[in-house]
């Protein structure tokens, strides 16, 4: 796990092997990260939130609901830009 420059990470949340979190992202209590997830700059992830692995989310983007495919998701609030096959 990479944890870039004024990255908040809150209460009880877990994130789990090879995620990289870029600069400025704030994760919420209860939010599960799941491997190899790519969080990008600036990104805010709301409470009890959950990410399925292998998924990226591009910089500024508002997770505000469970992301359960591997893709690409971008937007606040966060939409569904491109799924991609799992690894």
């Amino acid at each position: 796990m990479l944890l870039n420059l004024g990255v908040i990470i809150a209460h009880d949340s877990i994130l789990d092997a090879h995620c990289f979190i870029a600069p400025g992202s704030m994760v919420s209590g209860f939010v599960h990260i799941k491997n190899s997830c790519f969080i990008g700059t600036g990104t805010v992830i709301i409470d009890n939130i959950k990410i399925e692995a292998n998924c990226t989310i591009g910089a500024a983007t508002l997770v505000n609901k469970n992301l359960i495919e591997t893709a690409t998701y971008v937007g606040n609030p966060v939409r569904l830009l491109k799924k991609t096959s799992k690894i």
